[in-house]
């Protein structure tokens, strides 16, 4: 066991005992995977036993002379010096343990890494992990959540079929009223796809059929709705419960025209919070002890998310490279498939597809070759390589989030600030104006009220406040989705993390075929940053966020409303110039 230095003074060898806060807020000595690892974990003990011998040879006597004058001052320092020769000399210790274990646990990593194992950072060991296992585990997860927190109450599930007043809804999904939400979520999609318009053209009973499926997915999958509607059930036709239903995903959709690249991100974290933010708002009314049961619910809820997230794109991402990681189809023909969806992604969104596939396939690509140089190369050196890269990346992405989130706001305080600006002077204007008009005080001295503004002067008002706030709009909201496309870069980076995780340590394929997945996850994210940077270089004409926030609202809406919505008829119309552009085109279009 590690002990402290001889001549270390009494209070000094408590805090260099190992099982003490200070030793272990200094030194780390869990378990290293290899000799690399151990090597790693030494020398950062012997810096931190420096470094901290440093601050406290200079600390401890100022709070010696802060306590008892020059003499509290002398025996810190006395102290100070002790500690600053025992800290490093702890440091190496702790190192020379941690590069010791590395070395004896190579040959555990070397034998465990070869039947196809991977190491578990958190809890320091080499575990077995199986894609299939993963999407139960997640199952299971969701269905205790739903269990604990409930699917219509937030906190318990919505009981047998005997509670539930009108089974109308449930029985058009084909549903029983104790469906979970992913039960629920799962029979919407299945039964939309039977019944689209699109794959039933011309027929009107698969439309209707759509559309009853579509509304009752609206009331089924909203827990305070899906309550109402147990408890009370259908809406009346008063319009009695009806509000507009907001569901943030469709406007991030919209907003970000990231429909086409949803496969490989999964859905987006900001459009996640989105709606928690949305249920928050509607959810204040009751006690303080409820509102935090419910918000530790909801951490919950979003962890798990976020893990069926992952499982969801990583089962994507193995089908989608099977091809090439099976040896079905060359090397050439693969990356000419994955060139012609890079193409599909661009089409779909011309303002953000070339950002996209520059995210996605950073991010690929840097995985793909961590994985490949901790397996092939020697020690691992080239997997370092890849993961020193992807830190610097991580840095820059948490630099560039802050960086323009000060921006938006800077930009944000300053245009508000004009708008008020302006307002204090249209009323000094409009009162001195009024004053003028005043035939003198009341006949008590008292002073008479100002002259009433015209209607002509008030809608002047009105519209020109109008401009102003408008123009506030325009320069602010790209600064705005800027900065929330660097988060977006940084949670589609963690996202994919996480999915090669998986896909590259399934226990369901052996060592080779991972590998091999890794190289095919490689291609893609390689032609997929070729493309971006290709269409980022020759992109031209700003993208107007006004025009895309306006049909991004229209059509969550319109959603909300119960009305189809075809994210690529909006993409469509932003290119036309939203709803007004395309109603002046079609002005321009018929004869006079």
């Amino acid at each position: 066991p590690l002990s402290a230095p001889p001549g270390t003074p009494p209070n000094r060898r408590d805090s260099l005992d190992p099982d003490s806060e200070v030793f272990s807020s200094l030194f780390s000595t869990r378990k290293p995977k290899d000799a690399v690892a151990g090597l790693s974990s030494g020398v950062k003990s012997v810096l931190k036993g420096a470094a901290a011998g440093a601050v406290s040879l200079v600390a401890q006597p100022v709070a010696g002379a802060q306590e008892g004058g020059f003499p509290g001052f002398a025996k810190g320092l006395a102290a100070g010096v002790v500690t600053a020769v025992a800290l490093p000399l702890t440091g190496v210790a702790v190192g020379a343990y941690q590069v010791g274990r590395g070395v004896f646990n190579t040959a555990e990593a070397v034998k465990e890494g070869g039947e196809g194992k991977y190491w578990d950072t958190e809890r320091r060991c080499w575990v077995t992990f199986s894609l299939r296992g993963e999407g139960e585990e997640v199952e299971r997860q969701e269905k205790e959540w739903d269990t604990q927190f409930g699917a219509a109450s937030g906190k318990t599930t919505s009981g047998s079929g005997s509670s539930v007043k009108d089974t109308a809804y449930y029985d058009v999904l084909s549903v029983a009223p104790t469906a979970s939400p992913s039960e629920i979520k799962k029979a919407y999609y299945k039964l939309a796809r039977l019944k689209h318009p699109d794959k039933n053209p011309g027929d009107e009973a698969a439309k209707k059929e759509f559309q009853e499926i579509g509304a009752a997915y609206q009331i089924l999958s909203n827990p305070a709705r899906r309550l109402a509607y147990d408890r009370d059930g259908p809406p009346s036709s008063s319009g009695e419960g009806s509000d507009v239903d907001i569901d943030p995903l469709v406007f991030f959709n919209v907003m970000f025209g990231c429909a086409g690249v949803s496969d490989y991100t999964g859905e987006l974290y900001i459009a996640t919070l989105g709606g928690t933010v949305l249920d928050a708002f509607k959810k204040q009314q009751g006690d303080e002890e409820g509102i935090v049961e419910e918000e530790e619910g909801e951490r919950e809820r979003m962890e798990i998310k976020q893990r069926r997230r992952e499982y969801d794109v990583a089962v994507f991402l193995a089908r989608r490279i099977a091809p090439r990681a099976e040896g079905k189809v060359d090397e050439e023909a693969f990356k000419a498939d994955i060139t012609r969806e890079a193409q599909r992604i661009l089409t779909g969104s011309e303002d953000f597809g070339p950002a996209f596939l520059l995210i996605i396939g950073s991010a690929l690509s840097l995985e793909a070759d961590e994985y490949i140089g901790f397996a092939t190369s020697f020690l691992g050196l080239d997997g370092h390589a890849a993961r020193a890269r992807k830190r610097v990346d991580a840095a820059a992405a948490n630099v560039d989030i802050a960086g323009k989130g000060i921006k938006a706001a800077s930009k944000g305080r300053s245009k508000m600030k004009e708008v008020e600006k302006w307002q204090k002077t249209e009323e000094d204007r409009m009162r001195a104006a009024s004053q003028q008009q005043l035939q003198g005080p009341n006949p008590d001295g008292s002073a008479a009220p100002p002259a009433p503004v015209s209607e002509e002067e008030s809608a002047r008002l009105q519209a020109q406040q109008e401009e102003m706030v408008k123009g506030a709009i325009s320069e602010t909201l790209p600064l705005i989705i800027s900065a929330a496309m660097a988060y977006n870069k940084r949670d589609v980076a963690r996202t994919l993390k996480g999915v090669c995780k998986k896909l590259f340590n399934d226990a369901d394929v052996d060592k080779p075929s991972r590998i091999q997945r890794a190289r095919a996850v490689k291609i893609l994210g390689d032609t997929f940053l070729s493309a971006g940077r290709a269409a980022a270089q020759g992109s031209g004409a700003e993208a107007d966020m006004v025009k895309r926030a306006e049909v991004a609202v229209m059509a969550t809406v319109g959603k909300g409303q119960g009305q189809e919505v075809d994210l690529g008829q909006m993409e469509e119309l932003i290119r036309e110039g939203g709803v007004e552009g395309k109603v002046k085109k079609e002005m321009e279009g018929k004869p006079e």
